[in-house]
């Protein structure tokens, strides 16, 4: 279970997605900035492949910070890591 106390107050990002075609354009990152502007809470967490390395870019442009690293699982590689981050 992921429930926690201590995480009552963060709200959790999930699936912040963009289809292919549109990608590289800003919309993402427009998506961002609008829920954390119109949304005023005081802490955000999301979980990130270590590899999506534009996803990485992405939510370090909008103040998120890699606060810890741990093993994932994927249906096509077993040995890859996601980074959970904290805004």
């Amino acid at each position: 279970s992921y429930c926690d106390q201590s995480l009552e107050e963060i709200v959790s990002l999930i699936n912040v997605c963009v289809l292919k075609e549109y990608r590289k354009k800003g919309i993402a990152k427009k998506m961002l900035e609008v829920f954390l502007d119109e949304n005023a809470e005081d802490k955000y967490e999301l979980f990130c492949l270590e590899d999506n390395k534009s996803a990485l870019s992405l939510y370090g442009s909008c103040g998120f910070k890699i606060i810890s690293r741990q093993k994932a699982f994927t249906v096509n590689n077993y040995n890859i890591y996601s980074v959970r981050m904290m805004r």
